[in-house]
């Protein structure tokens, strides 16, 4: 049976959908990645070793990005970037959950030692709270993607 001429139109099409999905999809972690930086970044105002550190790591999931892209376009094989955008994520995530945690247990150990006698949780506690709860969220997802990934790579 001969491949009738829509076929290559269509794998054609299918190839630039893929990779402009991929593309995207970089896009969009590197935003969301620069998001979870901004408020790491915000909590620790007045900090320049933290902030240097933060302007370091999403420079890293920049450059990872593109260069994920840019081996998914030429060798195209998403096992592999897949792995090696997804360690970098989870690094940027990891990292700013534990500066956030680390506030967080900072705040309440001045707040104890300020007002012994308080109760109940104030406004900024509870937002910093939120911050760790869906950072460690999302960097479980992170996890399940690696483990998933190296599952793949392996067999």
């Amino acid at each position: 049976m001969d491949p009738s001429p829509e076929e290559p139109r269509l794998a054609a099409q299918f190839a630039r959908l893929s990779t402009s999905t991929m593309i995207l999809r970089r896009i969009n972690y590197f935003i969301s990645d620069a998001v979870v930086i901004w408020r790491t970044w915000t909590i620790y105002y007045d900090n320049v070793y933290v902030r240097a550190y933060l302007a370091i790591v999403l420079l890293a999931t920049g450059a990872t990005s593109i260069a994920t892209a840019i081996i998914t376009l030429r060798i195209h094989d998403f096992t592999v970037t897949n792995m090696l955008g997804s360690v970098c994520l989870l690094l940027t995530n990891f990292s700013t959950i534990l500066l956030c945690a680390y506030k967080v247990w900072h705040y309440r150990r001045v707040i104890k030692a300020t007002f012994a006698g308080r109760t109940g949780k104030s406004l900024v506690e509870n937002v910093l709270l939120v911050l760790v709860e869906s950072g460690s969220l999302y960097c479980i997802f992170w996890v399940s993607l690696c483990s998933f990934c190296i599952d793949l790579f392996v067999s």
